[in-house]
């Protein structure tokens, strides 16, 4: 089934402003980060929160992370890889099942005064970011060391802290509210069993054209994603959307770490499914497929693997067919596509606030 998509909302962040605003605490919808780039962030906050609550665990928890001495979270994997630095990931996990440990206490204070879900959820944040320094530690350390992907690593977290949230909203919400919608680039989302990485000669160009799109490899690389390891653990209700465009503009950077810029998206290459979905909605158009319907999904134009373009946090317009795209089977990667024929740079969330 492919039909016309027309967008309700104009504007999303307010829609969403509103809709809490008239929604009762425990329906409302929240967002909560998933990712783990934020190892001295997380330190700091789980640190601050804890000596509010449990000043005892609060001087247990901050003597194991001293080991990280507040290193650069890359310049402390090198200092380990090259021998320099013992390491903390034993720190990082005692730390992490000490605050464990004491959540379901601290969970059961905060509940007292209120009668509504919300004063527990601190705690599950406090959680959230322990977790995110054990893994932060072995992700950086996987990025030096060649028999482990980092790719991997970083994936199965954010599966691992999904599973955890859904319990969380289960325990705090009721099993019916136990609902998540992860928004992350098509390359975490799209089955990676059905996306291949193209092989060059030297490990290097592979792992560089990775970095610069955002991209998994996927089976040809042995690597997964998040929504391979959804469809694998909840099947059929895990459902797979993919967002794609021709032309527009993307927030982004040069290089990681660099500033975020606005840039111009080429247009589509000649035969990728940018520029079969091109042709199909017109100049301007917006559609939404339906490949859980056998008889799209059957399509003979989506049969074939197709060059497929993954823009991540690094965009290189000047270099997009090498750095930037990937062949993939789209029929089998995505249960629906959301496809606008040309797309705006997000703006912050915060600013409609």
């Amino acid at each position: 089934m492919i039909l016309p998509l027309y967008s309700p909302f104009p504007h999303p962040q307010e829609w969403l402003r509103d809709y809490n605003t008239n929604t009762p605490l425990s329906e409302r919808v929240s967002v909560v980060g998933m990712d783990l780039y934020s190892l001295q962030a997380s330190i700091k906050d789980v640190i601050a929160f804890l000596k509010d609550k449990d000043i005892e665990l609060a001087a247990r928890v901050e003597r194991e992370y001293s080991c990280f001495d507040k290193l650069e979270p890359q310049t402390y994997a090198m200092l380990v890889e090259k021998g320099l630095h013992k390491g903390c990931a034993n720190a990082a996990s005692a730390a992490c099942l000490a605050i464990v440990a004491r959540a379901p206490e601290l969970k059961k204070v905060a509940a007292e005064p209120a009668t509504n879900p919300i004063a527990v959820d601190d705690v599950f944040f406090n959680e959230m970011n322990a977790f995110v320094v054990e893994s932060a530690e072995k992700y950086y350390r996987s990025m030096f060391d060649e028999d482990t992907s980092s790719w991997n690593v970083r994936d199965r977290h954010f599966m691992d802290q999904v599973q955890r949230t859904m319990s969380h909203l289960a325990t705090t919400r009721g099993q019916d509210n136990a609902r998540v919608v992860i928004w992350a680039h098509n390359s975490h989302v799209g089955n990676a069993a059905f996306s291949h990485l193209e092989k060059k000669p030297h490990d290097w160009v592979s792992n560089e054209k990775r970095r610069q799109s955002g991209g998994g490899g996927g089976e040809a690389e042995h690597e997964t994603n998040i929504g391979q390891l959804a469809k694998d653990y909840f099947r059929d209700s895990a459902l797979l959307v993919g967002q794609f465009t021709y032309s527009g503009t993307v927030a982004c950077a040069d290089n990681w770490d660099g500033p975020q810029r606005v840039k111009q998206v080429r247009i589509g290459l000649m035969n990728s499914i940018e520029d079969l979905l091109h042709k199909v909605s017109g100049p301007q158009g917006n559609l939404l497929i339906d490949l859980t319907d056998q008889g799209t999904r059957a399509l003979a134009a989506l049969k074939p693997n197709r060059l497929q373009r993954a823009i991540g946090v690094i965009y290189r317009p000047e270099t997009e067919r090498w750095s930037h795209y990937y062949s993939c089977a789209i029929a089998q990667q995505f249960d629906v596509i959301i496809w606008h024929d040309t797309t705006t740079a997000l703006s912050p969330i915060l600013h409609f606030v």
